[in-house]
């Protein structure tokens, strides 16, 4: 009964055409570097250090509202509040609508990535990514980019391609068995 209500939900979501409207306009927070040392007397004049965690801003405090865990990324993807469009969607029989907005940037790193003259590799692209843990995901919305996501179930993890602006079922709303989201990563389509 659970699949077939679930699998009737992805096709009403796939057969809805959503309205066109404004996304919800906010800032969206970026990682704030956390200090890992700090003075220990007004007299000590070394300045904490700063080292990026990579942890989600607020990570804690939406894990303890909605149950939801965001492990790390890359600073470019964040949880939002959900609006009509523009937004990659997850859908989870637990958790409800979850909605997250990527915005692509080049990787700090790009003397290891790939970016040179030759003509042999491409540059790398704008990309976006982070790690969390959604359990019972069954149907996720694309953006405008190139979007994957990495479920497990059952102790396998499997990559799925996510159609651009169009809902993809995973896990559960696929056929398969009850999954969780592991990874959502984002890179910018190559431009015709």
């Amino acid at each position: 009964m659970r699949v077939q209500t679930r699998l009737l939900t992805v096709a009403v979501v796939l057969a809805v055409v959503l309205p066109a409207g404004a996304v919800h306009s906010s800032a969206i927070p970026r990682p704030q570097a956390t200090p890992t040392s700090a003075p220990t007397s007004e007299n000590d004049e070394t300045p904490p250090s700063i080292v990026e965690d990579f942890v989600h801003p607020g990570a804690e405090r939406i894990l303890t509202e909605r149950g939801i865990t965001l492990l790390k990324g890359d600073g470019n993807m964040m949880m939002v509040e959900c609006g009509p469009s523009g937004l990659i969607q997850v859908r989870s029989g637990e958790k409800g609508l979850i909605c997250f907005k990527a915005t692509p940037a080049l990787p700090d790193n790009n003397a290891t990535t790939g970016a040179s003259t030759s003509t042999l590799r491409p540059p790398p692209r704008p990309e976006a990514w982070l790690k969390m843990r959604i359990p019972d995901v069954y149907i996720i919305k694309g953006d405008d980019n190139e979007v994957w996501a990495t479920m497990t179930s059952n102790g396998k993890k499997e990559t799925y391609d996510i159609e651009r602006n169009g809902w993809t079922p995973v896990g559960e709303g696929a056929g398969k068995d009850p999954a969780a989201l592991l990874e959502i990563r984002v890179v910018t389509p190559w431009s015709n």
